[in-house]
């Protein structure tokens, strides 16, 4: 089954923001302990970095990784308020059907209550509350349920596309593909690879595996050898936006905005 799209590394960390056992939440996702206690001991006093590496390790390891899993997760741990909130903003858990699209409960009267002003047919049962629109003057709604109040709309979509709007850019994920691209911009942050690792959320066991395993002999080959496994975790953990963070928390904010400038 395909993984809902809402379930991003950002959004996770925004779920998890309150935990504070990470290890305990790692066991709740189906990770194995000693992933929870290699954590702890990477970042013994950093709980968010905690809770970094155990959100990507979690959708990087889980293809089935859902808002149920971690809701459940967090109940487990008796933290009903995040887990309430994940299944009300993700799940609709609790939330009546006919309020799920729209929010307002509606009588059946009211759902079906919209006429069109043609030549003056299509007239609302008695009785019936509803909106109408003007076939002369599309732009222009009138709640019939208020006494005939009248409002232009001017025609705004709420349909980011339909309204000419685009994905926002910093939320593009980058790919195996771009990375010569990606070394020759950031090769001047070599040196740093490491730091620039832990704040993508590489473990100090997956930064010595790279300096050790891997037949490299200096920083440049290991800066692409970094990048190169970044760019293979899957696509909602390896935005735009998580690698220019991870620049700018780095020390190289200039270069993180030359990273959005030129993707």
């Amino acid at each position: 089954m395909e993984r809902d799209p809402t379930l991003t590394l950002s959004s996770v960390m925004s779920a998890v923001k309150d935990v504070a056992n990470v290890r305990m939440l790692g066991l709740g996702l189906g990770l194995p302990d000693s992933v929870g206690k290699m954590v702890q001991r990477g970042h013994p006093m950093d709980v968010q970095r905690q809770q970094l590496e155990v959100a990507t390790k979690w959708l990087e390891r889980d293809s089935s990784a859902s808002w149920s899993k971690l809701a459940a997760a967090l109940e487990g741990m008796g933290l009903d308020v995040p887990a309430m909130k994940i299944r009300k903003q993700h799940l609709n858990d609790g939330v009546p059907q006919d309020t799920v699209s729209s929010g307002v409960s509606q009588s059946p009267s009211a759902s079906s209550g919209v006429q069109h002003h043609t030549n003056g047919s299509n007239e609302l049962p008695p009785g019936a509350a509803g909106v109408s629109f003007d076939s002369n003057s599309p732009n222009r709604v009138t709640d019939d349920s208020q006494g005939g109040v009248s409002a232009d709309i001017g025609g705004t979509s709420l349909d980011p596309v339909a309204a000419g709007g685009s994905e926002d850019p910093s939320e593009v994920s980058l790919c195996p593909s771009d990375l010569q691209r990606l070394y020759d911009l950031l090769h001047r942050t070599k040196h740093d690879w490491r730091k620039i690792g832990e704040r993508l959320g590489f473990s100090f066991e997956q930064l010595s595996d790279i300096s050790f395993t891997h037949a490299l002999h200096n920083d440049e080959d290991y800066f692409q050898e970094l990048l190169r496994l970044w760019l293979e975790r899957t696509p909602d953990c390896t935005t735009m936006k998580i690698l220019a963070d991870a620049l700018s928390s780095a020390g190289y904010e200039r270069i993180a905005n030359q990273l959005k400038e030129t993707f």
